[in-house]
């Protein structure tokens, strides 16, 4: 073992930071970690305050002579976000920036982009300087080829000598096995979208589905119906290219709404003045690419509209966290509001934002590769994707399953949406009937029973059949074990009581006639009067 200190210490000169309860929390986990020479991230949901986390590891570093702390972040404007916190911890004299408009590389923090970092070292190895701590904020990016080389050059301007390294994100995790975060052991601390909801760092989201009638091929109409009818502004809406994204801003200014876009072919005062004037009021709502779903820090926004399809889970998380920051100066904002038109919490299978941080913990997402704005304008148009109509019966069970998830309720929402369900899904309801007398509420109990008895079931998406199943196959092991302890005497009450059921929510009077079914029951009628 090297007798060499360690690059921070639980002891610190200068004035200590006031530290959220988390942050007190993970700091020592962190310092002992990286004493142990071990590389850990730490994951905290987007708005709990990573920064001042960073800043008072850093401030905690130890003088090394020759040797400074380097801090990476993925976008410029995430840089100076950084700088600033660090500048009021450690005086600004001790905080440099290092990017394309920015060369200060003498400091005693460094702040730099991904990107700049080769850079960055030929500097340090040109004037004979070597890095003691690097911290990485959003780390899940750090896989990339020329970040992996970059960090071991970095490595080795000091040879011989340990780099501790520590790694700061929401997301900790990427797109396949094949993807793991090689410069990270573990995920020494976790603090999770429900923390934050719970200590109030975070808003509550609130999601919205499409439950109109028209066309669902006019998405661009029904999106601008979402924002209407929502009325909570300053709204941030999703685009696929710049083009796109100049597209509907002009759109939505015709219908009312006050819009820009905001990408990357704007220079930077102007895309400052667009933000300044969405925090004003003087717009209602940006439309952006990709410039503004990850390394930003808005607070005051209220509204998100997922207008485009997101299939990158990294992404998509980034995106939602944007909107659940809380906003100091406006106490009125009690929750985040996502119109989904798309329904992409369901493609993704998530009942909140926070189901994707279970990653290095053995679990594999399907994520596809993150996408920049340049390779989103390089893309092929794709076939326009049409919005996805939520019924009565998809918004009552979606409620139903999601109300339950501290109970240990997981879903897996895989089936097509669109398509019938399968005789299968309705002999595997059939089969849990005797279970209804423990679902929660009196009306929605009896609503099954009714479908089961007139064979309404038929008339379900796999998608919602494979709800009803994930519920009831729960319901039934929940149950089953209550009744080992003598919990459950078979009365609501009881039930209730045990499971501390939600209180019950609307339940749809029928199950409605697809129009896929209706086509096909007219066929069948038609086929028959044929013969006749």
């Amino acid at each position: 073992m090297s007798n060499e200190e360690p690059a921070v210490s639980p002891d610190a000169q200068g004035a200590p930071i006031t530290l959220r309860k988390w942050q007190a929390e993970a700091l020592p986990i962190a310092i002992d970690a990286l004493k142990q020479k071990k590389r850990p991230i730490i994951a905290a949901f987007m708005g709990a305050g990573k920064s001042v986390l960073i800043a008072e590891l850093i401030r905690r570093s130890r003088e090394q002579e020759g040797r400074g702390v380097v801090v990476l972040a993925p976008r410029t404007a995430l840089v100076e976000q950084l700088s600033a916190t660090f500048g009021k911890v450690l005086g600004p004299e001790n905080v440099g920036q290092w990017w394309e408009a920015r060369k200060q590389a003498d400091r005693r923090v460094t702040v730099s982009t991904y990107q700049s970092l080769p850079t960055l070292v030929d500097r340090w190895k040109a004037n004979g300087r070597s890095c003691s701590l690097l911290v990485c904020d959003e780390a899940h990016r750090t896989e990339a080829d020329a970040i992996l080389d970059a960090v071991s050059a970095l490595e080795g301007l000091a040879p011989g000598r340990w780099l501790a390294r520590i790694g700061v994100t929401a997301t900790p995790f990427r797109s396949s096995k094949k993807e793991a975060l090689s410069l990270w052991d573990s995920v020494a601390f976790r603090y999770s979208y429900a923390d934050a909801v719970r200590d109030g760092v975070v808003v509550p989201h609130r999601v919205i589905g499409w439950s109109g009638t028209g066309n669902a091929d006019e998405t661009d109409k029904i999106c601008t119906e979402m924002l209407l009818q929502a009325d909570c502004w300053p709204a941030l809406a999703s685009a696929k290219t710049i083009v796109d994204a100049e597209a509907f801003a002009v759109h939505l200014t015709a219908q009312g709404i006050r819009s820009a876009a905001i990408h990357s072919q704007l220079p930077g005062p102007l895309q400052k003045a667009r933000i300044d004037a969405l925090k004003s009021g003087a717009l209602r709502c940006l439309v952006h690419v990709s410039m503004l779903s990850e390394g930003s820090d808005f607070p005051w926004l209220r509204t998100l509209l997922l207008r485009r399809p997101v299939g990158a889970k990294v992404r998509f998380v980034q995106e939602v966290g944007r909107v659940l920051r809380v906003d100091p100066e406006n106490p009125g904002k009690v929750d985040g509001l996502i119109l989904d038109p798309f329904d992409l919490f369901g493609d993704h299978g998530l009942k909140h934002p926070e189901a994707l941080g279970r990653m290095l913990d053995g679990e594999d997402p399907a994520v596809d590769k993150e996408e920049s704005e340049g390779e989103l304008d390089k893309e092929r148009e794709e076939k326009k994707r049409p919005a996805v109509r939520k019924t009565a019966v998809y918004v009552w069970l979606w409620n139903l399953c999601t109300s339950l998830e501290d109970h240990g309720l997981e879903l897996s929402l895989v089936a097509n949406r669109e398509i019938l369900c399968t005789p299968k899904q309705v002999e595997t309801i059939g089969q849990y009937a005797k279970i209804l007398r423990y679902f929660p509420g009196e009306k929605g109990k009896e609503r099954i029973r009714a479908w089961i008895k007139d064979g309404r079931l038929s008339c379900l998406t796999r998608r919602e059949a494979g709800m009803l199943i994930s519920f009831l196959f729960w319901l039934s092991n929940a149950t089953r074990e209550a009744r080992k302890h003598g919990a459950l005497t078979g009365d609501w009450n009881a039930a209730n009581r045990l499971f501390s059921w939600p209180a019950d929510v609307t339940v749809p009077d029928d199950v409605p006639e697809l129009e896929i079914e209706k086509q096909e029951r007219e066929l069948k009628e038609s086929q028959k009067k044929a013969v006749k």
